[in-house]
């Protein structure tokens, strides 16, 4: 009876093994980027099945575009890990988490890398990357030349940075309140459709951000059962700054040229990324 029961508790042991080394697994190349409540989440997971799900689930609400298979975002930041694992061996350490590793995985690539090794009459090795588009430079220190280089002094300005492109990373906003404003440009015979930046969740490609939308646009007199409609699919670009900002708008200008009286304007906004739309209903006299 005793051997029958040790042959059925190996194979219970080894699946618990298994899932634990597993679970960890998963930790370890998502905690940089998990947000507070996702850890207490993982914490809680104590089956495969919900550790699938919560891996599922924590990359649907990265992906940028739902709408096509890629997950960019997903995309990224495994290739980052990839290049960590190639470039950042230190003893002891995960390579994407290591200092120049974890710098690497949100901040990309620097456009210059200069290594200086440690040289007669000097204690450390360094190496020095530059982020030019960010205007950043970042020093990394091998202060006893055993291969561990940590960050050296990091700035106000890089913590901003850094906790900035991180964001790129963390869930997207799928909550966010849409507004616009309509203004009218009589002389000109132009309207100017007017929407917060902070009303979209944007999208990053090759270090730009891109608010991705639609914009419907219905016209017609009062008395008119059917309007007409138009309907356009938009993508502009812009830059973390304005972003950061918190107010600054994005302004669409349209040409009424061609309309005169009283008219029923219908502007619908929807933003193609978190789904959120916004629409209003103007009377207007052109």
């Amino acid at each position: 009876m005793r051997k029958i029961l040790i042959l059925t508790l190996i194979p219970l042991f080894l699946l618990s093994s298994d899932f634990k080394k597993e679970k960890e697994k998963v930790f370890d190349e998502l905690m940089l980027i998990m947000t507070k409540q996702e850890k207490k989440e993982f914490k809680k997971i104590d089956s495969q099945e919900e550790l699938r799900k919560f891996v599922e689930d924590f990359w649907r609400r990265r992906d940028p575009d739902p709408s096509d298979e890629r997950n960019e975002v997903k995309e990224t930041y495994y290739k980052r890990m990839e290049e960590t694992k190639r470039l950042f061996r230190e003893p002891g350490r995960k390579p994407w988490l290591t200092d120049r590793g974890r710098v690497y995985m949100i901040l990309g690539r620097p456009t210059f890398w200069k290594k200086e090794v440690m040289q007669k009459g000097t204690t450390e090795n360094y190496e020095r990357w530059d982020y030019e588009d960010l205007h950043l430079v970042i020093f990394f220190v091998d202060r006893h030349g055993m291969g561990k280089y940590e960050l050296s002094q990091p700035s106000p300005k890089f913590i901003d940075i850094y906790e900035h492109e991180r964001k790129f990373f963390l869930p997207r906003a799928t909550k966010v309140s849409m507004t616009l404003s309509v203004e009218i440009d009589r002389k000109a015979k132009k309207l100017y459709i007017h929407i917060p930046l902070n009303s979209f969740a944007f999208t990053k490609k090759e270090g730009k951000f891109y608010a991705n939308f639609l914009l419907r646009f219905s016209y017609g007199h009062p008395q008119e059962a059917q309007p007409r409609t138009f309907e356009q699919k938009m993508s502009v670009g812009v830059s973390a700054k304005d972003i950061k900002a918190g107010n600054k708008e994005i302004t669409i200008p349209l040409s009424i040229a061609p309309l005169k009286g009283e008219y029923v304007i219908i502007i619908e906004i929807e933003d193609l990324v978190s789904g959120n739309k916004v629409s209003k209903t103007y009377k207007l006299k052109i």
